[in-house]
C-alpha cells in the first residue's frame, strides 16, 4: 500500500457519506427512521441538556464575579 492509498483510506474513514452541502446522510437516514414522537423526545432531551448547561454557566459566572 503506498502513501496515497493510505491517505485516501484515512479520508474515506474520517468523513461520513455527505451530500453536496456537507449534510451527514447516515445521520439524516437514522433520524428519518425514528417516529415523529421519538424525534420530538430526542429533541426535548437535547434541549434540556442545553438549558442545564446554560444555567451551569450562569451559576459559574455569578460565583466568579460574586
Amino acid at each position: 500500500m503506498d502513501r496515497e492509498e493510505i491517505i485516501q483510506g484515512e479520508t474515506e474513514q474520517s468523513f461520513p457519506e455527505q451530500d453536496e452541502f456537507g449534510n451527514d446522510l447516515e445521520w439524516l437516514r437514522y433520524n428519518l427512521s425514528l417516529t415523529p414522537t421519538q424525534r420530538y423526545e430526542k429533541h426535548q432531551r437535547r434541549l434540556l441538556s442545553v438549558m442545564r448547561l446554560r444555567e451551569a454557566v450562569r451559576t459559574a459566572r455569578t460565583r466568579k464575579t460574586g
